[in-house]
Formats: structure tokens, sequence, C-alpha cells
């Protein structure tokens, strides 16, 4: 044979093979679409099984540790790689993309993301990084944004890129639908990246103020292991009128101080709080500004035991008649202050429940004559309600 005919054989050979791989795909499919349960389910069906994957985010609290350990398998990034036919539904279902958590965001994939999410309300979480490039994107979102998580680095704590961009400052988006705040601040240690300092991180509260009034229907704001710096040109309180929950922190009482020395929030019914001897007067005035139809309260103290406090949580409690559940941390309760409790029915008329750790006194604590009167008058009140 020739060269030329030699040659057309080999182009004839390339095609039957071209067009047996085709048929050899098409086979497969058909294969697959037999042995896929998910492939003989209606859309919608195949879509609700997908969105049950995606990552819960429930505000404040959820599992960052578990979160980020199961991210690879996580909807809907695992489902995009297990066939077309999964990704296409996938990238049908734009609900799939309405939650999302990255560390360290670029801009390009956070703006894929949010775009593949359609008209649907957001919930982000972001670590490591708030840069002007992925607060311009969260601003093209902002009327949808709902649910907000930072994770910022001790050394980039700020919120400029939130309430800074031509569209913010003329006036023409703010965060309408944001409900849930969360701003906590992330370790260094890579070898321990979920651990949480809060010694260094501080934000200005300047800059928190010019966010939250950008969110005036959040609902709920949570400040984890952050302080604030004191920012003496600002003078009027800041009214809330929709916040309802309020957690300040575990280990920087100065920064609960700060921010509760400067707000009004006349609708909170779940405030956690951590001070010092030095904060109570200001949490005292904060509760007679605000008049708060409070229900769930969780102290921390830090600092030493004074007894001189426990007369002002007599004042304290005398305000706060609405409250159905107290979780009392780092207490030691004098006998004075027992018996009041005690024997008062107008002192917290509508408690629920009650919860006091202890943990300098440990199990010894329930031996103390405080700890046996308290649990006899908690008991007395029980058997006549």
């Amino acid at each position: 044979m020739s060269v030329e005919e030699l040659e057309a054989r080999i182009d004839k050979l390339s095609n039957e093979i071209k067009e047996l791989q085709q048929q050899k795909f098409a086979t497969q499919r058909q294969l697959n679409a037999l042995r896929d349960p998910v492939a003989r389910l209606p859309f919608e069906i195949s879509s609700e099984i997908f969105l049950q994957c995606r990552l819960d985010y429930s505000g404040y609290g959820y599992d960052r540790v578990q979160m980020a350990r199961t991210k690879p398998q996580m909807a809907p990034l695992l489902v995009m790689h297990v066939c077309g036919a999964w990704a296409n539904i996938a990238l049908s279902t734009p609900a799939l993309w309405s939650r999302v958590h990255l560390e360290q965001p670029r801009q390009n994939i956070l703006q894929l993301w949010l775009r593949r999410a359609c008209n649907y309300a957001l919930a982000v979480s972001l670590d490591r990084s708030l840069s002007p490039g992925v607060g311009l994107v969260l601003q093209g979102y902002s009327k949808q944004l709902t649910h907000l998580y930072l994770g910022l680095r001790e050394e980039e704590c700020d919120l400029t890129p939130l309430i800074s961009g031509d569209a913010l400052i003329s006036g023409d988006a703010s965060w309408p639908s944001l409900r849930t705040l969360t701003v906590g601040l992330r370790s260094k240690d890579e070898y321990d990246p979920y651990e949480w300092r809060g010694d260094r991180g501080r934000l200005r509260f300047a800059r928190l103020q010019a966010l939250l009034l950008l969110a005036p229907n959040l609902t709920e704001l949570n400040l984890e292991d952050l302080s604030t710096w004191k920012d003496s040109d600002i003078p009027e309180t800041l009214v809330l009128p929709n916040l309802r929950c309020l957690r300040l922190g575990t280990d920087v009482p100065r920064g609960c101080t700060n921010i509760i020395r400067r707000v009004t929030l006349p609708r909170l019914h779940t405030l956690s709080i951590t001070f010092e001897h030095t904060s109570l007067d200001v949490f005292l005035l904060f509760l007679q500004r605000s008049s708060p139809p409070l229900r769930n309260l969780f102290l921390r103290r830090e600092g030493k035991y004074l007894p001189a406090l426990q007369s002002k949580f007599l004042e304290l409690f005398e305000q706060l008649s609405s409250l159905t559940h107290l979780n009392l941390r780092h207490w030691h309760f004098s006998i004075e202050w027992t018996v009041a409790l005690v024997d008062s029915p107008y002192l917290l008329p509508n408690l629920q429940s009650l919860d006091i750790y202890d943990p300098p006194y440990g199990h010894a604590a329930v031996q103390t004559p405080a700890h046996h009167l308290l649990l006899h008058g908690l008991t007395a009140r029980v058997t006549h309600s």
C-alpha cells in the first residue's frame, strides 16, 4: 500500500475509534443511570438531598472545628466532583450555594460562589481575611446577606472593608437583611488554627458602630474574645431597637464594659457578658437605660471576689423581674445574698432555671451553708409555685 493509502486507512480507523468511544460513553451513562438511584430521582428530590448536606450555619456557636474538617466532603463541593449529572443538579440548585465558609477567601472565588446562589438569602463565614476586595464582593450582595461570621487575625481586627466604599458612602447600599453578625479572633498558630484568643484583638468601637448603623434589622450580635478600643469622640449611646441577643466574649471583660456603656437595647431578651468588679455599675446603668425584657442572662465574673458586690447584685436582680433563665460562672455567694434570693418572692419571680458554676470551690461548694440554704429555698419556691 502506498503512503497515501496508509494515511487514509489511519484516518478511517481514528474516526471509527472516536465513534466507538462516543458509543461507549453513551452506554456507560445508561449503565450509570441504572446503577445510580439519584439519577433516577426527579430533579426536585435530588436537589433536596443535596441541600441536606450543606454547611449548618446556626449563627453563634456552630462547630467550627468540625466544619473545617468536613469541608472537602461538604456540599456543594463534593457533589460537583462525582459526575456530570450531579454537577448539573448542583449548578441548577441556587439554594445549595447560599451558605459558604472560606478560609483566606479570594475575591474571585467568593464572587463566583455567591453568584451561583442567585437571589437566595446568604450565610457567609470567612476566616483570616477581610480584604477591601472581599468587602466589595459582600457589599454587592448586601441585600441578600442575612448571617455573617468573620474570624479575624489579631493584626487585622478591622471592619473598614464593610463600612467603606462608594456605594456605602453615597448611601446607596447598607446591610438591610443582616440578622446575625459574629466577629471572632482567629489564632495565627498554623498548628492549631482553631484556637481562639482574646488577649490582643481589638476593634474600634467607632467602626463597629458604623457597621451596626448600616444594619438596622440586626437581631443577634456576637463578639467572641474581642475587646473594643475606647473612642472618646463618640459621646452618645447607640440605640439598637431590634437587637434581641447580645453575646460578649469569654475572656475580655474590659471590652464588654466599653460596649455596654455605649448601647441602648430596649428589646434585648438574651445577654451573655463577662465583667470585672469595676463594670457592674456600668451594667446597672445599661439596664436602667434600656429597660429590656431580658429573659436569658449569662454572667461570667473575672477578677477577685469582692463581698461588696453582693448588695449590688441584689439591686441588679431587682431590675430583672422578667428573667426566666440565669447562668452564673465563677461566682461565690454569701449567706446574705442567698437569704435574699430564697426569702423574697419578688426577687426574680419568673425564674425557671438557675445554673451556678463555681470552679475554685468545686464540689466542696455544695457543702457550704449558702448552697444548702439556696437548694432548700429553691425547692420551696418550686413546691409553692
